[in-house]
């Protein structure tokens, strides 16, 4: 271990596997001191000292959940411990203005899909059951709030994101439940991905959007009349079968060619 507290490169190496990447170091808004420092002796430490081997004086990027993002000065680094002094000079991301309405997936799927959402800054994830759902996949690991929480969260540490979205989960949806979910997003277009031939011509939404992705069985017959009967139009992914993470990438892509997915403001001062 060198003075700065950081350890060997062979030592390093070997503990890289339980590290998880960090692209953008966030925190939540009360881990920052009144002098703007961050006391960092979490994973988010172990990484910047074993993998990134951080020393002190390096500028790295930080983002506030739920707040602006910016640039961080290593003022200490010790034995899995770094102080940070912050710069919260940039604005953050606006949340996309899309609903992902996901059939719940295999859950190895599931924690990509997760993470891949909250990198786009969607506004909310509703998952839930449904006709051509395992039973199993809605007991697993992948739904509970700490692992969820956990996906999302390196999502934002990816992309620089700072929004959280909302998550709505239900074991089986009905009519009834759909329903008052819409009457939330009333002005939101609602669109269901489908590989049906005939689907309808995307557009640019005035307010938002809501997109519905069904299982890699597909909707039931069943699920696509209450689908059609609340004004849910297709949007035609191919005859492909897909895995749901690739269907609602591809999904989210096609409308972001037509709605970009909204850019930060550039910063408005200097660390």
């Amino acid at each position: 271990m060198d003075p700065c507290g950081r350890v060997g490169p062979d030592r390093a190496r070997a503990r890289l596997t339980r590290v998880t990447p960090v692209n953008w170091l966030v925190f939540q808004p009360h881990e920052l001191d009144a002098n703007g420092t961050l006391l960092l002796t979490d994973r988010r430490a172990r990484h910047l000292c074993r993998a990134v081997r951080v020393k002190c004086g390096d500028v790295i990027h930080v983002a506030q959940l739920d707040g602006r993002r910016g640039r961080g000065e290593v003022l200490e680094v010790g034995h899995d411990r770094v102080r940070i002094r912050c710069q919260m000079d940039e604005l953050p991301f606006p949340a996309w203005p899309v609903v992902v309405w996901v059939a719940m997936p295999r859950p190895k799927v599931a924690r990509r899909l997760w993470m891949h959402l909250a990198a786009l800054g969607v506004e909310e994830i509703w998952v839930t059951g449904g006709d051509g759902v395992e039973a199993s996949y809605l007991d697993s690991g992948a739904l509970s709030s700490d692992e969820f929480s956990r996906c999302l969260l390196e999502g934002l540490e990816q992309s620089g994101g700072t929004h959280m979205p909302r998550v709505v989960i239900e074991r089986r949806w009905s009519r009834e439940w759909l329903h008052a979910q819409l009457a939330q997003r009333a002005a939101y277009d609602r669109w269901v991905a489908d590989t049906d031939g005939k689907g309808s011509s995307l557009c640019a939404p005035q307010h938002g959007l809501i997109l519905a992705v069904g299982p890699e069985r597909g909707w039931s017959e069943r699920e696509r009349h209450w689908l059609r009967d609340l004004g849910f139009r297709t949007l035609c992914l191919g005859p492909r079968v897909l895995r749901t993470d690739a269907a609602c990438l591809m999904a989210l892509g096609l409308v972001s060619s037509i709605w970009p997915v909204p850019s930060a403001v550039a910063s408005t001062s200097q660390l």
